[in-house]
């Protein structure tokens, strides 16, 4: 289970405003270690997504087919009968 979201979303932060990461419509997919597929499922509108993977060691990659937000590949671990929850969380290019 997890999560994708991208920011900032604002070009300056103040105490006043706030400006949480936005949720990310993107593809998911889990990779192995050399690099192949093993499954892939589409965030929903809050940018929530699930994969169940068997136990071992992936990296999840989340795109969006855009430049940005640019997402980093997050690296988790599925155990049995256990959930795993992560976020990735993407840079929208605001500075």
């Amino acid at each position: 289970m997890g999560r994708v979201v991208a920011g900032p979303t604002c070009p300056v932060f103040t105490a006043e405003r706030s400006c949480p990461p936005r949720p990310v419509r993107a593809l998911v997919t889990a990779r192995d270690a050399v690099g192949h597929t093993i499954k892939s499922t589409k965030t929903a509108r809050d940018g929530g997504f699930a994969l169940t993977l068997p136990k071992g060691r992936y990296w999840l990659v989340a795109s969006t087919g855009k430049a940005l937000p640019r997402c980093p590949k997050v690296r988790v671990t599925a155990r049995s009968s256990h959930r795993t929850r992560t976020t990735i969380s993407c840079d929208t290019g605001i500075r």
